[in-house]
Parts: structure tokens; C-alpha cells; sequence
């Protein structure tokens, strides 16, 4: 019975080949190698190295995103500690249970940041606007918990047992997405529940205390932080009287 091989195992055992070929063939002949080896080792290759692109661009664009809306740099990075904690989570699980990166199981970071990205943002956005209303970090936490934390917990309890129902498949790719999938939600929500809220006690960051909001000014419309100093200019606009 043959086993099954992996990337880097194939990986290897073409290069034993080709270096084989390079050395004993003779002057003159080509040689190539075909198959589905070679075929499979290609296209996993260049599926990896898409996804982690992928996975970068993906985190990256997730962090923009969130430091623009909330207008603070420090916002979009606490929004993707849930995620990092789930991609290498993830990645670390695979290596300890001897999983093969292949073109199952690379895809799983990139679904995680799809289905679990917004943990963090919800639990985020809630505590952020308890913060706001004056309440300290413990009462805030509480309101967080009763609901953008509760929402957050149902959702992960719900995608952890329906991914977990891809490990009774008798296909071996499927059963490991399942339950790879399965912790990562797991993570994901774990650390939008109890990290981010641990860091916020402990650093009590400043965009807690402020928002941006849209002000008309004239024709146009700004950002301008709700919660800081106000803008003299509107103040001024505030105070100027209307015409009729």
C-alpha cells in the first residue's frame, strides 16, 4: 500500500529526480517529468503562495478599515488581534498534528478572516460606546458582554457545530477543514471576549474616548473626533445666527 505525501515531502522527492536526470542524462537529450505529481505539486504551490497573499492583504486591508472608521491606528490593530490569534493558532495546530499544508487546509486562514473577522469589531464598537457614556471599564464591559458579547458567542457556537459536522465525512481533506475551522472560531471568539477586554484595562487606549463623526462645513463634509476638544471653527458655525 502506498502512503500519501504532502507538499514538502513531494517537493523533495522531485528534486532527488531532477537532480538525478541533470546528472545522468546524456548530452544532448532532455528529459522532463510529467504526471500527476508534478501537476499537483504546481498547482499547490502556487495555491499557497496566492493565499498567503491573500491572507496578508486580507489582514491588512481588515486593520485599514477598521483605523479608519474608528480613526485611530491602535482601533484597527485590536481589531485583528482575535484574527492573528486564530491564523497562527491555526498554522501552530496544523504543525503539532503533523496536518500537511495543502490545498484544503490553506485556504482555512482567509475563511477564518471572512467568518470571524468581525468578532472583534462588534465587541469593540460596544464597549467603545459604553466607554463613551461615561461608564468605567468594568460596568462597560458588562453591557459588552449582555450583548455584543453574547451575539459574538452564539455565532461562534453555532459555525464551530456546523463546521464540526464535516468530520464524520469519509474524505480526509474535508474532516480536517472541519475541525481546523471549528478551533479557529473557537480562538477567534476567545479572543475577542477575553483579550481585547484584558488589553483595554490594562492600556485604557485613547480612542475609547472619542469617535469620528461627518460635520458639514459649507459645501463639504469632514472628519472630526466626537468626544476631544471641539473645533473653534465649529463652534463658530455653531454660534453664527441663521438667516431667514
Amino acid at each position: 500500500m502506498v502512503r500519501s505525501v504532502g507538499t514538502a515531502e513531494l517537493r523533495q522527492l522531485l528534486d532527488q529526480v531532477h537532480d538525478y536526470l541533470a546528472k545522468h542524462t546524456p548530452p544532448g537529450i532532455a528529459v522532463y517529468t510529467t504526471g500527476m505529481p508534478d501537476v499537483y505539486l504546481e498547482l499547490s504551490e502556487k495555491l499557497i503562495h496566492s493565499q498567503i497573499t491573500t491572507l496578508v492583504t486580507s489582514l491588512a486591508a481588515v486593520g485599514v478599515i477598521v483605523a479608519v472608521l474608528m480613526g485611530s491606528v491602535v482601533a484597527g490593530l485590536f481589531a485583528l488581534t482575535p484574527l492573528v490569534l486564530s491564523v497562527v493558532g491555526n498554522f501552530g495546530t496544523m504543525a503539532l498534528a503533523g496536518a500537511n499544508l495543502d490545498i484544503a487546509t490553506v485556504m482555512i486562514a482567509s475563511m477564518v478572516i471572512g467568518i470571524g473577522g468581525d468578532y472583534g469589531v462588534h465587541v469593540i464598537t460596544r464597549y467603545r460606546r459604553e466607554r463613551m457614556r461615561g461608564k468605567p471599564h468594568g460596568d462597560a464591559l458588562f453591557v459588552t458582554y449582555n450583548t455584543a458579547g453574547r451575539a459574538v458567542l452564539y455565532n461562534a457556537l453555532t459555525l464551530t457545530l456546523g463546521f464540526l459536522v464535516l468530520t464524520l465525512s469519509s474524505f480526509g481533506a474535508l474532516q480536517t477543514m472541519g475541525w481546523l475551522i471549528a478551533l479557529t472560531m473557537v480562538t477567534s471568539a476567545l479572543g475577542a471576549l477575553l483579550i481585547v477586554p484584558a488589553i483595554f484595562g490594562l492600556t485604557s487606549p485613547k480612542f475609547l474616548a472619542r469617535q469620528v463623526v461627518l460635520v458639514r462645513r459649507g459645501k463639504g463634509v469632514r472628519l472630526a473626533w466626537q468626544g476631544a476638544d471641539p473645533d473653534p471653527a465649529d463652534e463658530s458655525s455653531k454660534t453664527k445666527p441663521k438667516r431667514r
